[in-house]
């Protein structure tokens, strides 16, 4: 199985469930890239690029298609605060735990 991680503690979540054989990819606003040279964890793939940002989840499932062709990924589910909120960063931020994770099959369209 595949996982891709949002957030640090999407990722701290995926590293929980995953088994050993399982694969974890996640964006740079999940681990520094400090933390990651000093102690990557086993099976992580880092992008060096925030996947919160617009267009760059896709950009992220085709990186993990050339990989892991035709696996599931699991992407965690991450809800935009509305801008102006008391408690909005002006990112995106974590769903609740109840809806952390979501499927996605992902597959490459016929060439």
């Amino acid at each position: 199985m595949i996982y891709l991680a949002v957030t640090a503690a999407g990722l701290s979540r995926a590293l929980e469930q995953a088994k050993d054989d399982d694969f974890i990819w996640c964006g740079s606003d999940a681990i520094t890239h400090a933390e990651f040279a000093a102690n990557a964890p086993r099976n992580v793939t880092r992008f060096v690029y925030s996947i919160a940002e617009p267009g760059r989840l896709d950009d992220a499932l085709n990186t993990i298609e050339e990989h892991h062709p035709s696996e599931t990924v699991w992407i965690e589910q991450v809800t935009p605060r509305p801008r102006g909120s008391p408690d909005a960063p002006g990112r995106i931020d974590q769903a609740p735990m109840s809806d952390h994770w979501t499927v996605r099959p992902f597959k490459r369209p016929a060439s």
